[in-house]
């Protein structure tokens, strides 16, 4: 779910019961690359100043809010 925040928007993953397991800055990113979730990982494509792309790959560490 992507949470929109006057600080700078976030995406913010669930477990299946609903605990908030991370937060995360939303980056620029590429149109229509919607981020990908693994059960450690979630993975976005952004494209930088000079219009290549970039692959972000981000850790989820549930206990570590």
């Amino acid at each position: 779910m992507e949470v929109v925040r006057t600080a700078g928007n976030r995406w913010e993953l669930f477990d299946a019961e609903g605990r908030l397991l991370a937060s995360l800055p939303v980056r620029p990113q590429r149109e229509h690359a919607a981020p990908a979730f693994g059960p450690e990982h979630m993975v976005t494509i952004r494209r930088d100043s000079l219009d290549l792309d970039h692959v972000d790959v981000w850790r989820i560490d549930p206990g570590g809010q």
